[in-house]
């Protein structure tokens, strides 16, 4: 079965801070409100509810990105970055004919210095994992 190419969403995040520099040296972190989200629905359901996850951004200097990188498409339809967190919507279990039972898959956020992640802030990586039940129809 063909898999979809990860999708790339990102946010620019506005540096903040004044000038001068207090000797701090780290570099900056994200911190996730989760790390796991649940979804459920039944096979031929419209869509599980959306789930939000915030997450704070510490030790920023510059401007970053704030990329998510979905690996399962036929779990996650869609994700929206917004400067203080991520909308996440669950894929149709009947667009993917997802039997019933219980799928597991994982998105991954990252800092980056640019859009598209070419240059990702080590260690800023954080993944959230995601278990789907796909329910029998009731009959």
């Amino acid at each position: 079965m063909y898999k979809a190419i990860s999708i790339f969403l990102c946010l620019f995040l506005v540096s903040c801070g004044g000038a001068g520099s207090n000797g701090d040296t780290k570099s900056p972190s994200l911190k996730l409100s989760q790390n796991v989200l649940y979804f459920k629905d039944y096979e031929l359901g419209v869509s599980a509810e959306t789930s939000a996850v915030t997450f704070t951004v510490e030790n920023q200097k510059e401007s970053i990105f704030v990329v998510a990188v979905n690996h399962n498409p036929e779990l996650i339809d869609q994700i929206y970055v917004s400067s203080v967190g991520l909308m996440i919507y669950p894929a149709h279990p009947y667009k993917y004919h997802l039997s019933p039972g219980t799928y597991q898959g994982s998105i991954t956020v990252s800092l980056c210095k640019d859009s598209v992640c070419k240059a990702p802030i080590a260690g800023s990586e954080q993944v959230i994992n995601i278990v789907y039940d796909v329910l029998k129809n009731p009959s």
